[in-house]
């Protein structure tokens, strides 16, 4: 098999103007700016030239260890716009083509497996200690997100209208991937507790402006208080991940848990979700 070649298109501007550049290509997207900038951060601590197509290789591949499955690829997304961006911005036609050429060889590691690591969910213990971190609005989207496992764009999406609330029960339709209608179900004591930390009269999670939480805003709220209160990198689709395998684990009902986070099937949710491993003892059972 023949070797990829390193392809690399020199920048003639001081590598802080190429990221200034490459910033404003991701401008509006938080998460995307984030994650450029820490590449360059990178780049610059390793005296690698961030153009350079193993370059961008050989940071993926060191994120490995801090991100698993489908957390590759906004990241990747983000260094390649915003690489693409600063090359139209400040490269010929033809030397920015090039680049957008070379990134599209460059590719996240694939994984054996695309099941949640144990260190991205929490315990009942991690998940009491960042609690104790939070203030009283965030504890709440914090609490909703554990119990229902929905997705933070979905949360945010909750219109008071759609509520249909009973003495045993609150339903809330979101609008899931795709399109996709389902119903979230909270117990009415966890929702009275929202509405009076909330008391908006449109969405379920609404500021003081009535306008929706903005999802930058919550998922530095939750990821900072994770990370005081226990060291853990998480964010806020932690949650969904920690609800998925707590109802697996507490009920066996893979089915019933995979339609209600909205997979397309039990498979996709069996892949995500199965911790099992075989033990010393199993395997010399053997």
């Amino acid at each position: 098999m023949t070797a990829k070649r390193a392809v690399s298109v020199q920048f003639s501007d001081a590598i802080t103007r190429v990221e200034k550049a490459a910033v404003r290509a991701v401008r509006g997207r938080e998460d995307y700016t984030r994650y450029v900038r820490a590449y360059f951060t990178w780049t610059r601590e390793k005296g690698l030239a961030p153009a350079e197509t193993d370059t961008l290789r050989r940071y993926v591949r060191g994120l490995a260890g801090k991100y698993t499955g489908g957390s590759f690829s906004p990241i990747l997304a983000a260094i390649k716009g915003g690489l693409r961006g600063a090359a139209r911005s400040l490269l010929s036609a033809v030397e920015a083509a090039a680049v957008a050429e070379a990134l599209r060889a460059v590719k996240a590691p694939r994984k054996a497996t695309n099941a949640i690591q144990r260190n991205f969910l929490l315990s009942p213990a991690e998940e009491k200690a960042a609690l104790d971190m939070m203030t009283k609005r965030d504890g709440l989207l914090f609490r909703f997100l554990l119990k229902t496992g929905a997705r933070v764009s979905e949360a945010l999406g909750v219109r008071l209208a759609d509520v249909k609330a009973s003495p045993d029960s609150v339903e809330l339709p979101v609008m899931g991937k795709g399109g996709k209608m389902r119903t979230l179900r909270i117990c009415p004591a966890l929702y009275a507790e929202i509405r009076e930390g909330f008391p908006g009269e449109t969405f379920l999670f609404e500021t003081r402006e009535g306008k929706p939480l903005h999802r930058a805003y919550v998922f530095r709220r939750i990821s900072d208080a994770v990370k005081k209160a226990c060291g853990k990198k998480f964010s806020p689709h932690g949650c969904r991940h920690t609800f998925a395998t707590r109802a697996i684990e507490k009920t066996g009902k893979l089915k019933a848990v995979a339609d209600y986070l909205g997979h397309a099937s039990t498979a996709i949710t069996l892949d995500l979700y199965t911790h099992e491993e075989l033990t010393a003892e199993e395997l010399n059972a053997v």
